[in-house]
């Protein structure tokens, strides 16, 4: 496939299919007291990548309130930042969890890996949707 992917008119930053490293990279970086409110999000929603358009897929993204634009959410792979409700929307989200700063390094250094940890979501991965027997999760 050589057709290029954009969105808002950006190429990805990030390679596509390491949303759960990139988000998780970034989010620690976070300074705790300036996002405090922040999420960690790992959820499921609708592809509109050529190839695999309206199937399932896993993703993680951020989201926080900022002071000029209220409730935001950041995309790892791409980089853009949007209102959350406009992200979720174009996402079509059907589930997500929002990880805490403090509860997503608990679970990374108990689980020995940035997610995700839900097995619904862990199900719509690549490796998930590889595998046959699922062992992780929470």
């Amino acid at each position: 496939m050589n057709e290029k992917i954009t969105v808002l008119g950006k190429e990805p930053v990030n390679p596509i299919g390491t949303c759960f490293d990139s988000a998780a990279t970034i989010f620690i970086r976070l300074s705790p007291s300036e996002f405090s409110d922040a999420k960690l999000c790992h959820g499921i929603g609708i592809s509109n990548y050529p190839g695999q358009p309206d199937e399932p897929i896993a993703h993680a993204w951020i989201e926080a309130t900022d002071k000029s634009y209220g409730r935001v959410a950041l995309d790892p792979i791409w980089m853009v930042m949007q209102p959350a409700s406009v992200y979720r929307k174009n996402l079509q989200v059907s589930l997500v969890i929002e990880y805490s700063y403090r509860f997503f390094l608990k679970k990374w250094r108990e689980k020995k890996y940035p997610g995700p940890y839900d097995k619904r979501i862990l199900a719509m991965t690549i490796e998930g949707k590889k595998s046959k027997e699922n062992n992780y999760g929470s």
